[in-house]
């Protein structure tokens, strides 16, 4: 009887510490999966910093690389606007031939020859001006300060000279690279308010006139009354006894300096040293 007694005893004490060891589990468990969870949520609570810190990085990037878009830009209009007034400074040239150049003028008619250049040769002139002056203006931005290393292309440039504007597009590439981040970006478009075909056409009206018959230097825009009515103003001066220049200001044309686009040439009226011929039928 009595070993019967202590054998119930013992049996109670294991069941109770098979209860204890089962509740000790049951807590460890539950501590384990407390701590999982918390580290999950601290987990993604640390990940979701880095990519917002990411993505706070990667915008405050993007808004310099789209500033650096607009220097780039500026450059391009600027140069774009300097070889425009340049072709109508000195009439349709970058740099005037010293033989026809009159005080950084260009003359249009060399005593009874028709030496006017052609619009598609200003065009032209003027591509070439853009192209060569753009990276050099581009090399004075100041990209390097704002930590990004930069590789460029050669700019390409098309111009058209419409009837009320000039548009040009320029091709050019750049990318830029900072840590992890890069950026390209390659066409640009610009448009003035200049009516640079139809101002060449007016100069190139007065031009034909010097060579009539009937031309005379005192009132040498007689018939031509009609092109102050398209909104030019037409004006001559005569700075040396057989030269004349001329300057044709469109009202309509404003510049990014908010003035009216004007253009130049000038005239040496002498007599021509060629031989006339003449072909009878």
């Amino acid at each position: 009887m009595h070993i019967f007694k202590n054998r119930q005893k013992l049996q109670k004490r294991k069941k109770l510490d098979n209860k204890a060891q089962a509740s000790f589990f049951v807590i460890l468990g539950i501590i384990l999966f407390v701590a999982m969870l918390a580290g999950y949520f601290i987990y993604n609570n640390i990940k979701k910093s880095k990519i917002e810190e990411q993505a706070k990085r990667t915008a405050e990037l993007n808004l310099q690389a789209e500033e650096i878009k607009k220097f780039v830009n500026d450059c391009i209009r600027k140069e774009s606007f300097e070889g425009l007034k340049t072709l109508g400074q000195t009439g349709g040239y970058m740099d005037v031939p010293k033989l026809i150049n009159f005080k950084g003028i260009a003359m249009w008619h060399l005593d009874q020859v028709n030496i006017q250049p052609f619009l598609n040769q200003t065009q032209q002139r003027l591509i070439e001006y853009v192209n060569a002056n753009v990276p050099k203006c581009v090399e004075n931005v100041n990209i390097s300060k704002l930590g990004f290393s930069i590789e460029k292309g050669q700019p390409k440039t098309f111009i058209e000279f419409g009837s009320s504007d000039v548009t040009l597009k320029v091709i050019y590439t750049i990318k830029l690279s900072k840590e992890d981040f890069t950026k390209e970006f390659s066409d640009f478009f610009n448009t003035f308010d200049i009516r640079y075909r139809a101002v060449f056409e007016a100069a190139t009206e007065i031009n034909a006139k010097l060579f009539e018959p009937d031309f005379e230097a005192k009132d040498p825009f007689k018939k031509l009354g009609y092109l102050r009515g398209l909104d030019f103003d037409i004006a001559y001066k005569t700075p040396e006894t057989d030269i004349m220049t001329f300057t044709v200001i469109d009202k309509r044309s404003v510049t990014p300096e908010n003035q009216n686009y004007a253009f130049n040439f000038a005239a040496k009226l002498g007599r021509s040293e060629l031989r006339r011929v003449t072909d009878l039928q």
